[in-house]
């Protein structure tokens, strides 16, 4: 394995291709000379950096809903959501959580 960790944008779209054609993951690692991991994270996550907590640097200091629905679509290829879909998420998730804190008596201070 020359460079396990490389793969082109075009390399990646024909990984993913094969993948849905059901070749194996390793079948496909020796096609472009990478590791099996590597094939099994693009796969699952695709090839760009999907931010974690861990990576709170990168996260851009003003995220929009398209950068937010960006990092899910990477992580959830097969089920990719619209900028408008995470924002209306968001909302929904805030006005629950309101309606919970709401419902025991609860003030932002009392999550720390």
């Amino acid at each position: 394995m020359a460079n396990p960790r490389r793969l082109t944008e075009t390399q990646v779209a024909e990984v993913i291709k094969l993948s849905r054609e059901g070749v194996p993951g390793v079948q496909i690692a020796r096609m472009f000379d990478v590791s099996p991991q590597l094939i099994s994270f693009v796969r699952k996550q695709g090839y760009k950096p999907v931010y974690t907590n861990r990576d709170a640097a990168q996260v851009p200091t003003d995220p929009t809903w398209a950068w937010v629905a960006e990092q899910y679509n990477l992580k959830n290829p097969d089920d990719p959501i619209t900028m408008d879909t995470a924002h209306r998420t968001h909302e929904t998730a805030i006005r629950k959580l309101r309606a919970y804190f709401a419902q025991r008596g609860l003030q932002k201070h009392d999550l720390i």
